[in-house]
């Protein structure tokens, strides 16, 4: 094997690995991107779209640990070695499990902190909300993507169906023993 070979092999690999890694890292900042805009819109919806100054002080505090707790969570349940086109019904139910175990550190330190320490207690109707957003959401991402690759696979068919043959097959029954 000669040296040039050598090095296209290694350059492929390279870039296939990178590529793998861009992907891995578009996929967290779109989940960190549905992620906090699921606690913000919680927070609009619990106080009717008009957040009082006190209060984004505390989502300001809050945000970056409810945020790093829901994408701890997901990396522990598994969710980032799903492949998204190969999403199903046992990848919905781990994001079920997910969501239930991110509503639970957030309502012990809602119960347990003291209120000298009020502004990381989120009030539970915005837990509860954001929980169903933010998974709801994460989840619809993989979704439409599994979506976009069944389409894409269904055209790709249609396309090649028309450079199909019809072939006969003779003799093509069961064999006996």
């Amino acid at each position: 094997m000669s040296t040039t070979s050598i090095n296209v092999e290694l350059c492929a690999i390279w870039v296939r690995d990178w590529r793998r890694i861009l992907y891995k890292l578009l996929q967290l900042l779109l989940d960190l991107s549905l992620l906090i805009f699921a606690f913000y819109l919680a927070y609009l919806l619990r106080f009717d779209f008009s957040i009082p100054e006190k209060e984004l002080v505390s989502f300001s505090v809050q945000l970056p640990l409810v945020v790093l707790l829901q994408l701890g969570i997901l990396y522990l349940c598994g969710v980032y070695k799903f492949i998204w086109r190969y999403i199903g019904l046992a990848e919905i139910k781990r994001f079920v499990l997910v969501a239930v175990w991110s509503i639970f550190p957030l309502l012990a330190l809602r119960i347990f902190l003291p209120n000298s320490m009020q502004q990381f207690r989120i009030p539970i109707s915005i837990i509860f909300t954001n929980a169903l957003l933010s998974f709801s959401g994460v989840l619809a991402v993989r979704v439409m993507r599994r979506e976009a690759h069944e389409r894409s696979v269904r055209s790709f068919g249609k396309r090649r169906q028309g450079l199909r043959r019809s072939v006969l097959l003779i003799g093509a029954g069961r064999a006996s023993d």
